[in-house]
């Protein structure tokens, strides 16, 4: 039952609670005020759904004059007859005046077209987060209510009661002359919002005034003046300009996007007054095949548009991103399908292109029905051809949709977008006119074949989703309940390897110089920023690290006999084996691919005894009990049907509609916490209470994976925190400096939120070195802490050699602490590779140390031998990746030598 209203809610509700979302950004954008933008969104609204509430006030006075034209006979065949006499003869009666009963619906359809919006901007408002402790004008918080009558020492909502009032006086006028039980259903309503609004946050308060307040108006000009469409037409467009201008005068259009979303807006209040002026100008019945200007034949090419439109949007676009990762859209403990999201975003795309249109198409006149319907058509054509031919390889995206880099085309692709669309609007025309037949069948072909599309890719998720190793019983655990799981010794040595996923190098001298006290932390420490990975993703990069040179992707190509995931596996369990033959207590945590399976296939290490092997990620997240987590899954709902909307319009609007990776959202995943995050950082938070403390001399070694930097969001400062609704604004710099003369700034979002996630790594493990030297465990610990790759945000010029090579993507964080190590701000510009690590985990308590696996002694005796190659290929799906040698063809090869930060050390190869 909660899943048929939860799909009715998408189809229905959502698409207009979307429309308000994004108005609502858009405006607040310009205005910088949420009680301005609440204002501005229930005008825009209001215009948008008058040709609905009119057609539906006309079909509600034809009813009224229908029922008053045969209330006569019908009162008289009730009077005479009776059963089922009456019963038949009301329902001949009914048939030669060509009625139904059921036409009485519509008397009633402008209140139930208020259901939906209510439930809309309820909804939306009621959860924004930008209202909670916003003022506006007379009201303290636009998220709470607004209390601003005192009566006998109790506080009473002023505004429900104005908004009521307004209500009643718009109800009185347009009521004027109607039956009194019409007045009495008007005023009834008004008194039911009353009591539904009376306790609800003034934003939706002063929401719901604003649309009561646009209704009396609409009443005063349809009952006192004359010619009000013209009225209002003059003065709606006299208002746009008005605002332009004040905008304009104030500054506020500073940005192109400014000038363009008020400039829109302005253009939107003008089109009344264009209709007028343009009215009889075009016979637009010369849209449409001749003699199918019927109704019914004018919703054919809406239909098939928006068939077409909700299966690509909807169903294909989604399940081909999911198909690529399905472990990555799995729902909280892994027991949700990521195919919930592909139902959603398919209820979405039906109600947008499908519910809603059909709608507004039965109250439509002939005219704009036949250009609506022809303009749908068209759209599903357009969608098709920029899909398939002109949005692919944009990047790799994150959970939410948005993309590594934000999508940028030449002026000649939007040129030859533009033209082809052209062509093919001007062929779809023609062919609707000309062949209509032939029209429908080519739709239903087109149709059947995404509808096709769509069934294999669910298929692949379903079986790739089989072929994980899911276990029951996985559910988060709280801190009183955890249970250790890393044992250490104060008496043996202990060997920790901690891999901190696209942790950045270059963040850690601003991190130590913002908290001094990680100096005294992390004492014994030795920085090495001049370090570098072999490619700028985990597939090409863990490899080396667990394994040394025999498996950085120069290495295992060389290989080419065997399978990659073999080579991968091999590389994971290289460290534990030989760790585990000398007589040390292993533990391994996450290893990252194991199996080359997006979740790890823990049972690599079936054939190693003496291994105990664990996922701990999304085990400790209990304690965050956060209402951001909750929102994950219905903000991935939104994203992908916005993502749909973004793959699939022209060229020259991809970015607009792309909106950096926000899809005009006012709750973007700076406030909408990753998943991924909060399970990989509350391990940290508790490695405390997983550490197992034993007196004996025995000897441990320990790896442990965390994706804490992989998945970055803002979070809260000065203590870099998650939390329900992140506030920096009065804190944030906007730049942070090493200490020495240096300076980084963030000039985007992505730059500050992977500082705020580094940041907040450094901090709980600097949390737990205090705890080890509590327990006497930390001298006798030797503890490596390194990064698979880096990222190319652009921030540190030193590392931009030119356009095509970022060595940010492949710089990559090593720090490390040996037995007894001391001092503070070590810093070494030595040249490593994390394919030193290990050598640095075995030196001097392994005795030539031996692959298991190829029998070749370990060490870092081949960084000094050639210079190291490294890919920038960006290709990391090690399922489509999972040959016997790395396709690097979207990439380059370079290779480089004794220092990453100096241009002439790398060589392009060809």
């Amino acid at each position: 039952m909660n899943r048929i209203v939860e799909i009715l809610y998408q189809i229905i509700v959502f698409p207009i609670e979307l429309i308000i979302e994004i108005v609502f950004d858009l405006i607040y954008r310009v205005a910088e005020n949420p009680g301005i933008a609440i204002i501005a969104v229930s005008l825009i609204v209001n215009f948008l759904v008058l040709p609905l509430y009119q057609r539906s006030d006309a079909l509600q006075d034809e009813e009224r004059r229908r029922q008053k034209n045969m209330s006569k006979w019908i009162g008289h065949i009730k009077k005479t007859f009776h059963g089922d006499e009456r019963f038949l003869i009301l329902n001949t009666y009914y048939r030669q005046q060509n009625y139904t009963p059921m036409f009485a619906i519509r008397g009633s359809m402008s209140l139930l077209l208020q259901i939906p919006f209510f439930m809309a901007a309820d909804h939306f408002l009621s959860n924004l987060s930008l209202l909670k402790g916003a003022p506006f004008l007379f009201i303290k918080d636009l998220g709470a209510e607004d209390q601003l009558l005192k009566f006998m020492g109790a506080e009473l909502n002023l505004l429900p009661i104005l908004m009521t009032l307004i209500n009643i006086i718009s109800g009185i006028i347009y009521t004027k002359g109607f039956p009194l039980k019409d007045k009495l259903q008007l005023y009834g309503m008004a008194v039911l919002f009353l009591i539904l609004l009376y306790r609800s946050p003034s934003g939706l308060v002063l929401y719901w005034t604003m649309n009561n307040i646009f209704s009396l108006v609409k009443n005063l000009f349809l009952k006192v003046i004359p010619k009000p469409f013209v009225v209002f037409s003059i003065a709606l467009s006299l208002s746009g300009i008005a605002v332009f201008l004040i905008f304009l005068l104030q500054g506020k259009l500073f940005t192109l996007k400014r000038i363009v979303a008020v400039g829109l807006c302005m253009l939107f209040f003008q089109l009344p007054l264009m209709y007028i002026l343009l009215k009889g100008k075009f016979n637009i019945f010369r849209m449409v095949p001749k003699g199918k200007t019927d109704a019914f034949e004018s919703k054919k090419p809406a239909f098939w548009g928006g068939l077409l439109l909700s299966i690509l949007i909807g169903a294909l676009i989604p399940s081909a991103v999911i198909v690529s990762s399905p472990a990555e859209f799995i729902g909280n403990e892994g027991i949700i399908s990521p195919l919930r999201l592909v139902l959603s975003s398919f209820c979405i795309a039906v109600g947008f292109f499908l519910f809603w249109p059909h709608i507004l198409f039965s109250m439509m006149g002939k005219c704009a029905r036949n250009i609506s319907g022809l303009i749908f058509f068209i759209a599903g054509g357009f969608s098709i051809v920029d899909y398939f031919f002109f949005s692919k390889n944009q990047g790799t995206l994150s959970i939410f949709l948005k993309l590594d880099q934000t999508p940028v085309f030449t002026d000649l692709a939007k040129a030859c977008n533009a033209l082809i669309l052209i062509v093919c609007g001007v062929i779809l025309i023609w062919l609707w006119m000309a062949h209509e037949r032939l029209t429908k069948y080519i739709a239903i072909v087109l149709s059947t074949a995404l509808a096709g599309m769509v069934i294999v890719n669910i298929w692949t998720i379903q079986k790739k989703l089989s072929e994980m190793p899911f276990k029951e019983g996985n559910k988060a655990q709280e801190a009183s309940n955890i249970e250790p799981i890393i044992p250490l010794s104060r008496e043996g040595k202990n060997v920790v390897v901690f891999m901190l996923d696209r942790a950045i190098s270059g963040y850690i001298p601003y991190i130590f110089n913002e908290k001094k006290e990680l100096r005294e932390e992390f004492s014994g420490f030795t920085y090495y920023p001049n370090t570098t990975s072999f490619g700028p993703f985990t597939n090409f990069g863990a490899p080396g690290l667990f394994g040394g040179y025999e498996y950085t992707p120069k290495a295992m190509n060389e290989r080419a006999d065997e399978r990659l995931a073999d080579k991968h596996d091999e590389a994971l369990k290289l460290m534990p084996i030989i760790f585990s033959n000398n007589g040390y207590k292993v533990t391994v945590c996450d290893p990252p691919y194991a199996g080359y399976k997006w979740i790890s296939d823990l049972s690599i290490f079936d054939d190693c005894p003496g291994v105990k092997v664990l996922n701990t990620m999304g085990k400790y997240m209990a304690d965050f009990a956060l209402e951001s987590v909750d929102n994950v899954d219905a903000y991935q709902k939104r994203s992908f049907f916005c993502y749909g909307i973004f793959k699939t319009v022209p060229v020259f609007l991809q970015e607009a509609v792309y909106d950096s990776g926000r899809y005009f959202s006012t709750n973007t995943d700076d406030n909408v916490l990753n998943r991924t995050f909060v399970n990989s950082y509350s391990v940290l938070t508790n490695l405390d209470r997983l550490t197992e403390v034993s007196d004996d001399k025995s000897n441990t070694f320990l790896t442990l994976v965390n994706d804490t930097t992989h998945e970055p969001v803002e979070l809260q400062e000065p203590d870099y925190v998650p939390t329900n609704y992140v506030d920096n604004d009065p804190i944030e710099t906007g730049f942070r400096e090493d200490g020495r003369g240096n300076r980084i700034t963030f000039d985007t979002d992505e730059q500050l939120v992977h500082y705020h996630a580094n940041m907040a790594a450094m901090i709980q493990l600097g949390k737990w070195f205090k705890y080890l030297k509590s327990e006497d465990l930390y001298d006798n610990t030797r503890i490596i802490i390194v990064s698979d790759h880096g990222r190319g945000i652009q921030q540190f010029k030193n590392l931009i050699m030119d356009d095509k090579l970022d060595v940010g993507r492949v710089a990559a964080l090593l720090m490390c602490k040996d037995f007894n190590a001391e001092g503070l701000g070590n810093i070494s510009d030595e040249f490593m590779t994390v394919a030193d690590t290990p050598s640095l985990a075995m030196e001097g308590i392994i005795e030539d140390p031996v692959n298991p696996f190829t029998g070749v002694k370990i060490s870092s005796e081949e960084k000094s031998l050639h210079d190291q190659w490294v890919t920038t290929s960006g290709n990391l799906d090690v399922e489509e990746n999972n040959g016997n040698v790395f396709d690097t063809s979207d990439g380059n090869w370079y290779t480089v030598h004794d220092d990453i930060f100096k241009k002439e050390n790398w060589k392009r190869m060809d």
